[in-house]
């Protein structure tokens, strides 16, 4: 199982230059572990994408319908008190964003590599 954060699902989504290389990583061990805001980023992803005209209105459909469906075979970090208080260490010592250091503090508080 590997983490993975909404910058390698997004490629598994939509066609870019990463894509056939994450499908490639994907196929090879399918477990995704992931935070619990990852389909809020994602969506935020594809949403832009929409915007800028790099997506058309049914294709970011078609992919938040992906990513419900996608949410139900993901592990995923869930908020809790020890990754609220290693998000706030991690703002104290680097210059994060809060969204940020609470998906690093997820994944470092995780069991998965």
């Amino acid at each position: 199982m590997r983490y993975w954060d909404s910058s390698a699902i997004i490629p598994l989504l939509v066609v870019e230059s990463a894509s056939l290389g994450m499908r490639e990583v994907h196929a090879a061990d399918p477990a995704i572990a992931t935070w619990w805001g990852t389909p809020v980023e994602c969506v935020s992803a594809l949403a832009r994408l929409e915007r800028d005209g790099k997506l058309t209105p049914a294709g970011l459909a078609r992919s938040i319908t992906r990513i419900r469906h996608a949410i139900a075979s993901w592990t995923e970090v869930g908020p809790s008190d020890d990754v609220r208080e290693q998000a706030i260490r991690l703002l104290r010592v680097h210059q994060l964003r809060a969204a940020d250091a609470i998906q690093l503090a997820g994944q470092s508080g995780s069991r998965y590599p």
